[in-house]
């Protein structure tokens, strides 16, 4: 492999992801990253630095690091800048702000472990990250206020970042409970952003504890309730208007489901029952389009 001017090749084994828990790196992403590599080579260098041991942390390409893992591959290409630790934190949110793909809850880990680690105060971390006390302020604030289980479950990949947004609005002592019921019942963020504002809004103990057990029935009661209706339209137009808005609100329940960490463990016997009823749904979703595509295709004709 050739090595652009100002890079080198480092073996695998002396490189460490010594910061990998500050990234949400799922192993979807990593087999994506491994496929990439073996089509089209290695297209950007590894950023590392170097440790007090003589290694190296990846400082960004974490992705391309487990996915050169999994090639096997002996050794990658690699851009060493000498910086201290804090710096090397700091240059993880960098590299990872100019495509947005650092959620909140990362840049909130990001900071809070430079807090931590460097014994450093708010205006000290605002002053080396470029941004407000106020922007370092709300990030710390994510990760104090979440309790441990919702990170866990969130570094596994059973709920999002955007569960997170939801979930942190809860007091301690709510959050387990409450993600446990995201989870068991593969709620969509929007969903819990939902229920998250009932409960918040329930009256008393009893009341919070039978939208947690109940959830489906409390959102699905909650939608019922909305009536759907744009006066352009007509009863005819209205009637497609109210459709579309249940399909659409029963696709992003399937897809909870569907897309939720317990699918992985649904049985053989299980897949052989469901399997006739999900075929009909990619039948009839054709049979929409097509249905939408002529009418389109129709009134252009006119």
């Amino acid at each position: 492999m050739e090595t652009p001017a100002g890079n080198q090749m480092i073996a695998l084994l002396s490189i460490k992801p010594g910061y990998s828990d500050l990234r949400l790196t799922s192993e979807l992403q990593t087999r994506n990253m491994e496929e990439s590599l073996r089509r089209l080579g290695q297209l950007q260098p590894v950023i590392v630095h170097p440790s007090a041991e003589g290694e190296y942390n990846v400082i960004d390409g974490i992705k391309r690091y487990y996915a050169a893992h999994l090639l096997g591959w002996d050794s990658i290409d690699c851009r060493v800048l000498s910086v201290e630790a804090s710096m090397a934190k700091v240059m993880i949110w960098h590299y990872n702000k100019k495509n947005n793909s650092l959620s909140v809850y990362e840049e909130g880990l990001i900071v809070h472990r430079i807090k931590t680690d460097h014994g450093l105060e708010q205006k000290q971390i605002a002053k080396l990250m470029g941004q407000s006390a106020s922007w370092v302020c709300r990030r710390l604030s994510l990760i104090e206020k979440l309790e441990s289980s919702v990170q866990d479950e969130l570094k596994m990949g059973a709920i999002s970042a955007s569960h997170v947004r939801e979930i942190v609005k809860l007091p301690r002592g709510n959050q387990d409970q409450f993600i446990r019921t995201i989870i068991s019942e593969g709620l969509t963020s929007r969903q819990s952003k939902e229920l998250a504002d009932k409960f918040i809004g329930a009256k008393n103990k009893q009341e919070s504890k039978y939208i947690l057990e109940h959830a489906r029935e409390v959102l699905e009661s909650s939608n019922k309730g909305e009536m759907v209706n744009d006066n352009r339209l007509s009863v005819n137009g209205n009637r497609i208007l109210k459709a579309t808005e249940l399909l659409i609100l029963q696709q992003h329940i399937l897809t909870g489901c569907l897309t939720n960490h317990q699918i992985t463990k649904i049985e053989e016997r299980e897949l052989l029952i469901l399997n006739p009823g999900l075929r009909k749904i990619i039948v009839q979703a054709d049979n929409i389009r097509m249905i939408i595509n002529k009418i389109n295709d129709e009134r252009r004709a006119i």
